[in-house]
């Protein structure tokens, strides 16, 4: 969890600055929060009114954690068991907002040059190549892991990384985490693709 002082020391200072923020709260088992990790995160909101003396003055989304990164590793142990496999596409991102990933929204630039759809997965490299040439080239339809997301969803890559060794389990917490298991089987085959490395790097256990 994210230190409450910090939380509520960020909010005073956006308050006194006019500045405009977004509290976005995240459930392990949305919509239900019955998990005791979501009754704790519920328990700290309402401590947060209580340090604040009112309710948050802005806007608070509630909506269930994306098992990517981290989460895939330390979270999603917790709630697999019994979800099954997910089968459906990944034609849209972010979710929320039904950006399409044929399309270049949702970019990200990190240090080490690449140009990423935010997930891992990269489009190339500004140390390499120019922007307007990555830009101008991009085609999702044949970019090796977007065109199979689209098509056949995190389950086709996980069939593909299933040809180097990766073991399909029986259940998964969401389509976020089969894809960040799939995708770190795949990194040896596409390397330049599957970029950052940040969003591959396995942390250890709080």
């Amino acid at each position: 969890f994210v230190p409450l002082a910090c939380v509520e020391r960020a909010i005073r200072v956006l308050d006194q600055l006019k500045g405009r923020y977004v509290i976005e709260v995240p459930y392990l088992d949305f919509p239900a929060a019955k998990h005791p990790l979501d009754v704790r995160t519920n328990e700290l909101l309402s401590e947060l009114e209580r340090r604040l003396g009112r309710t948050p003055c802005a806007p608070t989304f509630k909506g269930p954690v994306l098992f990517k990164g981290r989460a895939a590793h330390v979270l999603a142990p917790m709630i697999e068991d019994g979800r099954g496999v997910p089968k459906e596409v990944c034609d849209t991102v972010p979710f929320w907002s039904n950006g399409s990933q044929r399309t270049l929204q949702h970019l990200g630039l990190d240090p080490d040059g690449n140009l990423s759809k935010e997930c891992g997965i990269a489009i190339g490299n500004v140390k390499t190549q120019s922007i307007k040439e990555l830009v101008r080239s991009f085609d999702a339809d044949h970019h090796p892991i977007l065109s199979t997301l689209i098509r056949f969803g995190p389950l086709g890559l996980a069939r593909e990384a299933a040809t180097l060794g990766y073991v399909l389990k029986p259940s998964y917490a969401d389509k976020c985490h089969l894809c960040q298991e799939a995708r770190e089987a795949l990194r040896a085959k596409y390397p330049d693709y599957l970029a950052p490395s940040v969003h591959y790097i396995e942390m250890e256990n709080p």
